[in-house]
C-alpha cells in the first residue's frame, strides 16, 4: 500500500471518530462553542500648536565673529534688528491595542515647525503662478522640492508586550525623560522642538515600589544592500556589522506618581525618590564617505580600504534624586561622562591621535509651595562643564575646523594642541530662559546659572511668573573675551488654560549681556535682546 493511500484512509478514520464522538448514540455535548475574539481598541492622544516669535537685536550688534566673519545669530537684510516666526505642528499619537497585553504605537507629526507662508503654490515656480505674489494658496513640504522636510513624517513605531515578569518593547521609539531632564529631557511637552527617536529594544520591570529597566540600541548602521533601484533581496541587509554605533543602558530607581505624591502630602507624609542611569557606547569602524555621500552612498560599492578604523567608547553616568517634605521639593541630578575616539578624521586615508572626553554637569532645583498663599518659589542652580578652547562647542558651522579667540561657538578640539572635548551639553528641550541660552546659544553648556522663579496663581486657570537668570562661565577662557559674566536676564511667564484642551502660554524676555559677549576685536560692547514666545495649544 502507498504512503499517500495509507494518509488518505488514516484522515477518513480520523474524522469518522470525530464524528462519531460529536454526535453518535449517547452523545450529549454539541460542537463548541466559536473562540472568544480578543477586543481590541484605538487610542488616539496629541496637539495642534500655533507658535509665533519676535526677535530683537538676538545678534547683541556685536559685529561677526573672527572664525566666520558672521554676526553669531542671524540678522535681517536690510539690516534692522526685528525678526518674526509663525509655525505650527500638528501631533497624532496612535496606540492599536490587543487586549490588555499587546498594543502598538506610532507617532506622526505634521507640518512640523513649517514656517507659516515658506511653501506657496510658485515656490518653485509654474506657468500657473511665475511669481509667489499671485499665489493662490499654500502647496505641502516636500522634501527636496519646496522644503528640506516632507509635511508628513513618522517618527516612531514600536510594539508593546506586557509579560507576568515585565514590559517588552521592539522598534523605533522615543527617549523616556530622566530626573530633570539635564540629559534625556524627552518630547512630549507642547513647547519642545527636539524629539529623540531611536531604534530599540527595551525590557522594564518591577519590584518593591522599584523599577528596573535595560535597553540595547541600534544608534547608526554603515552600508547595506538596499540602492536606489530598490533592495536586491527585499530588504535592506547590513553589509558590515562592525561598522555600527550601538548603546546598551540601565537604569534603577524609585520614582512615585503625582498623585501618590499629593496623597502622601495630605497625610502629612514625605517621599522620597531617586534613580541611577548608565548608558554606554561603542563603534570600532566606519565609512566616513557613506555619510558624507549621504542616500547616494547607497549606489556605492565599498570595501576595506573605505574603513577606518575609528573606535568610539563612552560611558555616561546619571544620578537623580527628589525628596518631597511638607511644602518643599528638593531636587537634583548629576551626570558624568568618560568617552574616547580613536581616530577623528573624516577620511580613510588619515590617522590621527585619540581626542579623550572628561564632562560633567549637575542641577538643584528647590521649589516652596507658599500655600495658603497662591504663591510659589523656585530655585534652580545649574553647572555644565566647559572646555578651555574658544567658543562654547555646542552646535559648530560644519565647515568651521577650527575656533578662535573671541568666537561664540566652534570646535572643542585642534589635533595640533587640543585633544580633548569636555564641555557638557544640556538637553535643548530642558529650557532654562528665553532668549540667551535657548535662541542665541542653542543650550547650556560652560556655564553656571541661578534661575530664581517667582509664581502667582493668579486663578486656577491663569499662572503669572516673573523669572531672573545671571550666567557666568566655567572657563572664562572660552569666552570671546576671556570675562567670565555671559549676563543676566528677566522673563515673564502667563499661562492661561480657560477650557479643557485649550492652553496660551506667551514669554517675554530682556537679556542684558555680560563683558563676556563683547567683541574686543571690533571694540563694540555688546547690547541688550529681547524677545517674546507665544503658543496656542490645542490638545486631545
Amino acid at each position: 500500500m502507498s504512503r499517500s493511500l495509507l494518509a488518505v484512509l488514516l484522515a477518513v478514520a480520523s474524522l469518522t471518530l470525530s464524528l462519531g464522538a460529536m454526535a453518535g448514540p449517547g452523545s450529549k455535548e454539541g460542537p463548541p462553542p466559536p473562540p472568544v475574539k480578543t477586543p481590541e481598541w484605538l487610542t488616539l492622544d496629541g496637539y495642534f500648536r500655533a507658535r509665533g516669535g519676535l526677535y530683537i537685536n538676538h545678534d547683541l550688534d556685536r559685529g561677526s565673529t573672527p572664525s566666520t566673519g558672521e554676526p553669531i545669530f542671524p540678522i535681517p537684510p536690510s539690516g534692522g534688528q526685528v525678526m518674526g516666526s509663525l509655525d505650527g505642528r500638528l501631533r497624532l499619537d496612535l496606540g492599536v491595542h490587543i487586549g490588555d497585553a499587546v498594543s502598538v504605537h506610532a507617532r506622526i507629526d505634521a507640518l512640523d515647525n513649517v514656517a507659516a507662508g515658506s511653501t506657496p503654490e510658485g515656490y518653485p515656480r509654474t506657468r500657473w503662478t511665475p511669481m509667489v505674489w499671485a499665489s493662490p494658496g499654500a502647496a505641502p513640504p516636500s522634501d527636496g522640492v519646496n522644503a528640506f522636510t516632507d509635511s508628513i513624517r513618522l517618527k516612531r513605531a514600536y510594539g508593546q508586550l506586557l509579560t507576568p515578569v515585565g514590559m517588552l518593547r521592539v522598534g523605533r521609539m522615543g527617549l523616556p525623560r530622566w530626573g530633570l531632564g539635564m540629559i534625556a529631557a524627552g518630547s512630549d511637552g507642547l513647547d519642545d522642538d527636539f524629539d529623540d527617536a531611536v531604534d530599540r529594544i527595551t525590557f522594564a520591570t518591577s519590584f518593591r515600589d522599584h523599577f528596573l529597566g535595560a535597553a540595547f540600541d541600534i544608534n547608526a548602521i554603515g552600508p547595506t544592500t538596499a540602492s536606489s533601484v530598490g533592495y536586491p533581496s527585499g530588504r535592506a541587509i547590513d553589509l558590515e556589522l562592525k561598522d555600527n554605533v550601538y548603546t546598551v543602558s540601565a537604569g534603577l530607581g524609585r520614582d512615585t506618581a503625582d498623585h501618590a505624591i499629593l496623597r502622601r502630602a495630605a497625610a502629612g507624609k514625605g517621599t522620597v525618590d531617586y534613580g541611577l542611569y548608565a548608558t554606554y557606547r561603542w563603534q570600532l569602524a566606519e565609512f566616513p564617505a557613506f555619510y558624507l555621500d549621504g542616500p547616494a552612498g547607497q549606489d556605492q560599492e565599498w570595501t576595506t580600504d573605505d574603513a577606518l578604523q575609528r573606535k568610539v567608547k563612552a560611558l555616561a553616568i546619571d544620578l537623580w534624586f527628589r525628596a518631597h517634605v511638607g511644602r518643599l521639593r528638593v531636587e537634583f541630578e548629576g551626570a558624568f561622562v568618560r568617552g574616547r575616539i580613536g581616530n577623528a578624521a573624516m577620511d580613510a586615508g588619515l590617522d590621527v591621535p585619540p581626542i579623550d572626553s572628561t564632562q560633567y554637569g549637575g542641577i538643584l532645583q528647590l521649589e516652596l509651595d507658599a500655600r495658603p498663599a497662591p504663591l510659589a518659589f523656585q530655585l534652580e542652580l545649574g553647572l555644565a562643564s566647559g572646555d578651555p578652547a574658544p567658543g562654547l562647542g555646542i552646535a559648530p558651522p560644519l565647515e568651521q575646523v577650527a575656533t578662535a579667540e573671541g568666537d561664540l561657538d566652534g570646535p572643542q578640539f585642534h589635533f595640533n594642541d587640543d585633544l580633548s572635548i569636555d564641555n557638557l551639553r544640556f538637553h535643548p528641550n530642558h529650557t532654562v530662559d528665553v532668549v540667551f541660552w535657548r535662541q542665541i546659544a542653542g543650550t547650556v553648556t560652560d556655564a553656571f546659572y541661578a534661575r530664581g522663579e517667582l509664581c502667582w496663581h493668579a486663578a486656577p486657570t491663569l499662572d503669572v511668573s516673573v523669572a531672573g537668570i545671571p550666567s557666568w562661565a566655567v572657563r572664562p577662557r572660552s569666552t570671546p573675551t576671556g570675562q567670565p559674566h555671559y549676563g543676566g536676564e528677566v522673563d515673564l511667564h502667563l499661562r492661561w488654560r480657560p477650557v479643557d484642551g485649550f492652553e496660551w502660554w506667551t514669554d517675554v524676555g530682556v537679556f542684558f549681556p555680560g563683558h563676556a559677549l563683547d567683541n574686543p576685536d571690533r571694540e563694540l560692547r555688546a547690547k541688550p535682546a529681547v524677545g517674546m514666545h507665544t503658543l496656542l495649544a490645542f490638545t486631545y
